[in-house]
Formats: C-alpha cells, sequence, structure tokens
C-alpha cells in the first residue's frame, strides 16, 4: 500500500493498523475525485489479493525449500549462488556464536545455525518474486506458521522464524535493531560474508559508490 501504491496507512486509537488508506489527488472536481477512489481501492484490493493468494499458498513455505533451492538463485557473480552465501553464512554465524556464548551472553546456537539454513531461501518463493522489499519478512512468517521440525519446542521455532525476520536490519541509521541475539549475529554474518567477498574482489566501496548494488542486480541483501 506505502511502496507499491503510495498511499498513506491510518492507524487507529490503539496504534493498529486500521481498514482505511489517504492519497493525495490534484483535483477538486468531486466527480473525478470519486472515480479515482474507486479505481485506487480496486487497485488496493487487487494487490492484497495476490499477496494473500501467495502467502496461503502451502507449497510456498521455506520447509519444503531447502537451502538447496536458492542455488539457481545468482548472488553475485564472481561469488555464487544464494545457496554457496548460505554455506559461508553458517559457517560464520556459528563461529560468531561461540565468541558469543563463550563471552557469557544467552544465545542460542541452534537458533542462529537453523535460521541461517532458513534465511535466504524465502528468495525463492512467489511472493517475494511479486514483493522484493518483502525478504527476509517473508521467510520469517513462513518459518513462524509451518513446523520446521516436529521435535522443536514453540519457543526455540519462534527464536528461529524471529532470527530470519529480523536479519536484514537495520536498513538504515533510523531503523530498529534485532530482536534478539540470535538474529543480531545473523544479520551480521549476512553483512560481513558480502563485506569480505567484495573485497576479496577487489569490488571496495569509496564514499560515494557502493560496488555491490550494481553488481547484485538490485538485490537489497548487504
Amino acid at each position: 500500500m506505502r511502496d507499491h501504491q503510495k498511499y498513506f496507512a491510518v492507524d487507529d486509537a490503539s496504534g493498529q493498523l486500521a481498514p482505511h488508506f489517504l492519497a493525495v489527488l490534484n483535483t477538486t472536481r468531486e466527480i473525478v475525485r470519486e472515480q479515482f477512489s474507486m479505481g485506487m481501492s480496486g487497485l488496493l484490493r487487487a494487490r492484497f489479493n495476490d499477496a494473500r493468494f501467495f502467502l496461503a499458498n502451502r507449497s510456498e513455505t521455506v520447509s519444503a525449500r531447502p537451502a538447496g533451492a536458492a542455488e539457481h538463485v545468482t548472488f553475485q557473480k564472481d561469488l555464487g549462488s544464494y545457496y554457496e552465501k548460505t554455506i559461508r553464512m553458517q559457517r560464520l554465524a556459528s563461529w560468531l556464536s561461540e565468541i558469543v556464548k563463550q563471552a557469557g551472553m544467552g544465545i542460542r546456537p541452534g537458533i542462529v545455525h537453523k535460521a541461517a539454513c532458513l534465511a535466504k531461501t524465502d528468495l525463492t518463493t512467489e511472493l517475494v518474486k511479486e514483493f522484493t522489499e518483502l525478504q527476509g519478512i517473508v521467510g520469517g512468517l513462513y518459518a513462524r506458521v509451518q513446523v520446521l521440525d516436529e521435535h522443536l519446542n514453540d519457543d526455540v521455532a519462534r527464536g528461529i522464524s524471529t532470527a530470519i525476520y529480523d536479519h536484514y536490519k537495520p536498513e538504515s541509521m533510523d531503523d530498529s535493531v534485532p530482536r534478539t541475539i540470535e538474529g543480531a549475529v545473523l544479520s551480521i554474518a549476512t553483512r560481513q560474508t558480502s563485506v569480505a567477498g567484495m573485497f576479496a574482489l577487489g569490488l571496495i566501496p569509496s564514499g560515494s559508490k557502493d560496488s555491490f548494488w550494481p553488481a547484485a542486480a538490485g538485490q537489497r541483501d548487504r
């Protein structure tokens, strides 16, 4: 609604999203405004129906798509696929988890490892192909509503889904940080594997140019 249609979302008194939106029209003619209002509502309804269809499609769940499903999704031409990036992320995240654990912080390495394995699988889903800005968020939602492992308790499953959901955070100076230490470690691992890979290729960013963006063809990942 906000990013695709450029509409303003509306919250209710409790801060929850309300079933209304605001849009700006450069006209005072009532009949034109009414026609535009109906058209805007129709467009928005179609977008939401698309998103609901993809989200409800059970074949899209990330557990049905192991890390190998990202083998055909290119991360960077010289650094390979997102499957290969996932392997690098897992190794770095596990190493960081041990350091954090030895420092006496309450981290659960198993959650980090499982979240790293699943963090990029949503790139192969139709929902992310349609709404690319939802990378990570979609993976976290899918991981929350499906059974990742019948032996996992709810707290562990929630920890995995939260880490996946937050692993792109922070996206800017104003963005919030991951809510859990597992999510923070995964966020560091996904960024640092990219940074190390880019420096290894000699694609060193300057103050005015990030060499990763053109190489990644607009992917949001760092």
